[in-house]
């Protein structure tokens, strides 16, 4: 997110794969973010609970990988930032 939560400053996948493993999206974050570069991760049908914490300044690219997981609903996610 460019900003806090609070600032709904999403951004849109810069790639998105879909293979085997998942759906892999990167972004690219290695712009100017003067509200900070932040990860946000929302919970719940309705997205009721945010969990969201601020990255280093020197983050230029993270990598999100998602694949439905075992159980009804259930989702395994793994996030790599640098």
């Amino acid at each position: 997110m460019s900003g806090p939560p609070e600032m709904l400053g999403e951004l849109i996948s810069d790639t998105e794969r879909h293979g085997k493993k998942g759906t892999e999206s990167t972004y690219k974050i290695d712009g100017k973010f003067p509200n900070g570069k932040w990860l946000a991760c929302t919970y719940g049908e309705a997205d009721q609970v945010t969990l969201a914490r601020q990255l280093p300044d020197a983050t230029n690219v993270c990598v999100i990988t998602s694949r439905k997981g075992k159980f009804v609903g259930q989702n395994d996610v793994k996030i790599d930032c640098k």
